[in-house]
């Protein structure tokens, strides 16, 4: 087994949950409705989308739901079949679900070998709920079955005076402290959910001695402003619908990857342009190596434990997988893909700010380069012209050999007498009278006629699907996603 490619947070949409934890993130943004959830596509179809091959190699698929994510009915058949395509499945999980652990951990050996339970250790709601052993006799179950494993307990300020006992229970159950993870606050930019100091803090769950909680202190603030890869290296999937965004922590929609198997997925990265005050996954996506640059633990070190008797957490295949860094296994982005995708990149995130001018100034040369280098002298871009994306690439090309021919109006709905004599003289006409009145480049639609481009750049490009399924009769050769100029 080798390192993995790519990490895949898989959102699913199930929102019930058995526990009712106080610090709970969903619970902060009333999102525990407690539904079930349903997926718009099968299981089979989701499992066609996320091949190996498509997906560029092995990946780590993190299943979590938005409650507990055992209580979906498809969880084990999705996590089988993502099992099936070679992955890595995590399941996030706060381990009382006993029959659907009992279903995971009965699959084949070759399966098994690849599964990793994230235990979530809410010791509060076990407590009060008298399910203690039964959480701990979960943990030791999955062990004794060969599934890697890691538990973990959220911190939080109503758990402090209890330190002791936990530490003890893990120590009889285990013979090995559980990691700590840092809560967070949704509502307040992802700052520390506790009303202790932040040194008083620190030292109550320091006390775990957790690498997990010591990496995220180093990172906990501190806004990230190097060239980031999620959104290339990293997505996250709502695996109900199938749309992808660039990171744990949400961002523009870059494409629907059930919507089609057969369409290669785009990915993009956010560059230099996160939004967020600090990476609060930082403990799984820097330690992934998504800012190639920053030096950090791997995952691995991060999640496991060697227990008394020297047996560790972690499987040798699961270690294999998580003991490296994605940028040791991708090829980072040409010097104009970087420029290009880090100029669409700020449009998105942060549109006003002074250096996205900036950014795209630098950008036309490298999309220029890339698309000559293609053979793309002329293009149409297909968009609505009150957009930004729109604007934002006439402005790009402007300055470049790149001649924008006409802007294909992606919103355009043909009317009741469509089939008119009027009508067909005016498709015929369109395109060089509107150039006569002087507008450049002139905006017409997919039933004119106009001349032929070497390329249609769909600006919308999180619809490209079903923009190439409009203009499918037109006989454009070559149709591009905005995201796919500098590739």
């Amino acid at each position: 087994m080798t390192q993995s490619k790519r990490l895949i947070n898989f959102v699913l949409p199930v929102t019930a949950c058995n526990f009712q934890c106080h610090y709970c993130y969903i619970g902060q943004e009333h999102g525990n409705t407690g539904e079930l959830g349903t997926l718009d596509y099968s299981p089979a179809h989701i499992q066609k989308a996320l091949t190996r091959e498509r997906l560029g190699g092995v990946c780590h698929i993190n299943m979590c739901g938005l409650g507990e994510t055992l209580l979906a009915p498809y969880a084990v058949e999705l996590a089988e079949r993502m099992l099936e395509n070679g992955h890595i499945v995590s399941i996030v999980t706060n381990g009382t679900v006993r029959k659907r652990i009992e279903e995971l951990c009965l699959l084949p050996a070759l399966l098994r070998e690849r599964l990793f339970f994230k235990f979530s250790f809410h010791f509060l709601e076990l407590r009060k709920r008298a399910l203690l052993d039964a959480f701990f006799d979960n943990v030791q179950y999955v062990k004794g079955s060969g599934c890697a494993l890691t538990v973990e307990l959220t911190v939080n300020d109503q758990t402090v005076p209890f330190i002791p006992e936990v530490q003890e229970i893990c120590f009889q159950k285990m013979g090995v402290p559980c990691h700590v993870i840092e809560s967070r606050n949704n509502l307040d930019g992802f700052s520390r959910l506790t009303a202790l100091p932040v040194a008083e803090h620190q030292r109550q769950w320091g006390t775990f001695h957790s690498p997990l909680f010591d990496f995220q202190q180093t990172q906990w603030m501190a806004q990230r402003r190097e060239f980031c890869y999620a959104g290339e290296w990293v997505v996250s999937l709502n695996a109900g619908s199938g749309w992808i965004m660039p990171c744990f922590a949400g961002g523009s929609a870059l494409q629907n990857i059930y919507e089609n198997v057969d369409e290669p997925i785009r990915f993009a990265a956010i560059g230099t342009n996160c939004p967020w005050k600090h990476c609060y996954a930082a403990y799984i996506l820097l330690s992934s190596g998504i800012v190639p640059e920053l030096e950090a633990p791997c995952y691995a070190d991060l999640r496991d434990r060697t227990c008394a008797d020297g047996s560790t957490w972690l499987t040798p295949t699961v270690r294999d997988a998580f003991g490296g860094k994605f940028s040791e296994v991708n090829q980072p982005y040409s010097q104009e893909k970087r420029c290009y995708l880090d100029a669409l990149m700020a449009l998105e995130y942060a549109p006003n700010e002074p250096e996205t001018q900036k950014k795209a100034a630098r950008a036309s040369k490298a999309v220029e380069i890339r698309l000559l280098d293609r053979g793309v002298k002329t293009v149409a871009v297909c968009a609505n012209r009150a957009d930004p994306p729109c604007a934002w690439l006439l402005s790009l090309l402007a300055p470049t050999k790149i001649r924008v021919r006409y802007i294909l109006d992606s919103e355009y709905v043909e009317n009741e007498d469509a089939g008119s004599l009027k009508n067909h003289l005016k498709r015929r006409c369109k395109y060089f009278l509107k150039l006569l009145m002087g507008q450049t480049p002139p905006v017409v639609n997919r039933y004119d006629r106009v001349p032929k481009v070497d390329a249609v750049v769909v600006a919308e490009y999180p619809q490209l699907c079903s923009v190439k399924r409009r203009i499918a009769s037109c006989g454009f050769a070559r149709v591009l996603a905005l995201t796919e100029l500098a590739d």
